[in-house]
């Protein structure tokens, strides 16, 4: 309150979760997004939280000793040619794959899931004017394998990337 009382054009919190309860932690993280998207204050969090960077975040700066790591959109999962889809379905299996497979797409088995990975780029998309690679497409393109093989689907959905996969992404490179 005492930082927000001169109306700052910048404010930077340090860990401005920590040690509250989970009630708590929505009113702050509420109070940070309020304050970046309908006040336009400039919000910089500092936080190991990932999942408050997820919450209210628009982009991620990471840091390691001083030096800036990488910087990037937290949605930036989206802009990446290769896209992960979730499958399940029923019906023959090894003709749905081998269609995926002529598609260009790589198909490993989780448990009961298929992940189907599609570059992008191969089945005639371009991202839109943000960067972003539109999901339906790839969903399309899964979808008409899937009924030229007669394999009937249970689920079919991107596979949603983590914060924290990102980031051990970018700081392990």
């Amino acid at each position: 309150a005492q930082a927000l009382v001169h109306d700052p054009e910048w404010i930077l919190l340090d860990e401005p979760t920590s040690g509250l309860d989970p009630r708590g932690r929505v009113s702050i993280l509420e109070l940070v997004a309020d304050l970046a998207r309908n006040k336009g204050l400039g919000v910089i969090l500092s936080t190991h939280l990932l999942a408050d960077v997820e919450a209210v975040c628009s982009e991620i700066l990471v840091l390691r000793e001083g030096e800036l790591l990488a910087r990037e959109r937290v949605d930036e999962a989206a802009r990446q040619p290769l896209q992960v889809f979730e499958v399940e379905g029923f019906g023959d299996q090894e003709g749905f794959r081998q269609g995926l497979v002529d598609l260009g797409a790589e198909v490993q088995e989780d448990r009961r899931l298929l992940l189907v990975t599609l570059d992008m780029r191969r089945i005639g998309t371009d991202p839109d004017a943000d960067g972003v690679w539109d999901a339906a497409v790839g969903v399309n393109a899964i979808l008409g394998v899937a009924v030229a093989r007669g394999f009937a689907l249970r689920r079919l959905r991107r596979r949603p990337v983590s914060l924290a996969e990102e980031f051990y992404r970018m700081v392990e490179a």
